[in-house]
């Protein structure tokens, strides 16, 4: 599962949107990268999603 950061949908993996960009400087010659994206917002904030979130559960 992926969640998107900035609009909370939480998607399957299979779903995500990717797009392909030429990086060229983080590369000695231009490399092709895939960028995955949220398939509703198309925010590239997004990451894997391992069911409720952890913060503050030690109480």
């Amino acid at each position: 599962m992926i969640k998107c950061y900035i609009c909370g949908a939480v998607f399957e993996d299979s779903e995500v949107r990717t797009r392909e960009e030429y990086v060229s400087e983080f590369f000695e010659k231009p490399t092709f990268v895939r960028i995955p994206s949220c398939p509703v917002c198309g925010s590239e904030d997004i990451d894997e999603y391992k069911g409720e979130d952890q913060e503050g559960a030690d109480q």
